[in-house]
């Protein structure tokens, strides 16, 4: 069974790639591709709607899979050491999720569940290795955006701990 069939509970939704072409055009998530990219990125996406409360990801679970969120919004949770969840961080839409299962294949780091009725457009790690064969300056574009994401998402926790620790 590949990552396509486990989605946790998020329902899939049929979009034509056109439909789903502009879904994704109308994200910040576009901005550095051409028509064409976002049209070939669109075919190995999927649509699916997360309701309010449902989880996207586990944190620890192994599904490969980075979504867009193209309407709501979706909590980032992490258990501390009493096992209790923290909001990480807000996401709404344009923003995106789970890209490092794309690159690394660890275990999720966190959970997301939607704050609300969430429609996001799903990668699977199978669809992004279709991209990276099919269309390589594609995937290479894709890599580079998840890279710099990750970067700039490590360098606020980063900024805040050596501020806490000037305190100490």
């Amino acid at each position: 069974m590949d990552t396509r069939d486990r989605l946790n509970n998020l329902i899939r939704m049929d979009h034509t790639v056109q439909e789903k072409s502009e879904m994704l055009d109308k994200t910040q998530w576009s901005q550095d591709f051409s028509w064409e990219e976002i049209r070939d990125m669109a075919r190995h996406m999927v649509v699916c709607k997360a309701e309010k409360g449902i989880t996207v990801c586990m944190e620890g679970a192994f599904e490969a899979y980075m979504c867009v969120i193209v309407r709501g919004s979706v909590k980032v949770l992490k258990e501390d050491i009493g096992s209790r969840r923290k909001v990480m961080a807000s996401l709404s839409s344009s923003e995106y999720l789970g890209e490092m299962s794309l690159i690394d294949g660890s275990p999720r780091s966190a959970t997301a569940i939607a704050d609300e009725d969430t429609i996001l457009l799903v990668l699977t790690r199978e669809e992004f290795n279709g991209i990276l064969e099919e269309t390589p300056r594609l995937g290479l574009k894709l890599l580079l955006k998840m890279a710099k994401s990750m970067s700039q998402r490590l360098r606020q926790p980063s900024g805040l701990l050596v501020a806490y620790l000037q305190k100490c």
